[in-house]
């Protein structure tokens, strides 16, 4: 048998990781993500997910027929932590590795700097009106934009009919927004 019989700590241990496993699938299957305060992007769904098993996968399966079940070898352990950093690393970074944020705005320096120290992210462009001397949804702020960040691909979020010179998407809420590149 491929599976290993634990006990004591390490069985709690896969137990855990399993259970979170599948109440993590059961709230993604029923979108629970789209109701929280933050956006959650699927790719860190996956990360969490691939941490979960991954842990439990080192832990409860031997890597030998003939290997010892009922006791996990300290390299299983430190595989399933490998496991379960990858993962986290990827759920906790993902926005910052796949994304860059910018704002484009009708208001002054001052505000906006205000504004944006009320923010758990960072933003890579920031473009005012004081900046541009122009208001949206004059061009300035867009062409503006799009010197600064060069021709990387960017998604903006505005609402229909905003006279955008980019293509825009309309994004009715950041808590269910996904943006795809």
């Amino acid at each position: 048998m491929k599976f290993r019989s634990l006990s004591g700590p390490p069985r709690a241990v896969v137990r855990v990781l399993i259970s979170a496993l599948t109440v993590l699938g059961a709230l993604w299957a029923l979108e629970v993500h789209n109701a929280l305060s933050w956006a959650f992007f699927k790719e860190q769904y996956l990360g969490l997910f691939l941490a979960l098993a991954l842990g439990s996968i080192f832990l409860s399966v031997k890597a030998h027929t003939r290997e010892q079940g009922d006791r996990v070898p300290w390299y299983d352990w430190l595989l399933a932590g490998g496991g379960l950093l990858v993962g986290g690393y990827v759920v906790v970074l993902y926005p910052t590795i796949a994304y860059r944020l910018g704002i484009l705005s009708n208001v002054d320096d001052d505000l906006l700097a205000a504004t944006c120290r009320h923010f758990h992210v960072s933003f890579d462009l920031l473009v005012t009106a004081q900046q541009v001397r122009s208001y949206k949804p004059a061009h300035a702020h867009f062409l503006t934009a799009r010197q600064r960040i060069g021709a990387q691909r960017w998604l903006h979020a505005a609402p229909p009919g905003s006279g955008s010179p980019v293509t825009s998407t309309w994004m009715p809420a950041v808590s269910s927004a996904s943006p795809s590149r």
